[in-house]
């Protein structure tokens, strides 16, 4: 996945598929984990059809979900962020407000 990434679309009941698909494309201890954080903070704010992408960063694979509505500013609950800052490099929220981005430093 050198520059590249890969997105598919899921419906919004579909967060296990979703991280399945994850874990698919980058198997990585913690990006099932991962990948279901972000899923339930988008989930949380939309309702539909959510993205899903798994792209290249250099030495590290961003995972991205996003939904059709702006998240809020308090999107990430609490027990969410512990999580994120516990299992990632850095996250934040998509330029749109709609979603939200984690990433995992590459396996050896």
């Amino acid at each position: 996945m050198s520059g590249a990434g890969i997105t598919r679309e899921f419906a919004g009941d579909a967060g296990h598929d979703l991280c399945e698909w994850v874990v698919r494309h980058y198997a990585h201890p913690d990006a099932r984990q991962v990948a279901g954080e972000l899923w339930a903070t988008v989930r949380a704010a939309t309702a539909g059809h959510v993205l899903g992408t798994v792209s290249d960063a250099g030495s590290r694979v961003r995972i991205s979900i996003t939904g059709s509505r702006p998240l809020g500013a308090r999107a990430l609950s609490s027990v969410a962020l512990r999580i994120l800052e516990a299992l990632t490099v850095a996250y934040g929220s998509t330029l749109d407000g709609c979603g939200v981005w984690a990433e995992i430093e590459r396996q050896p």
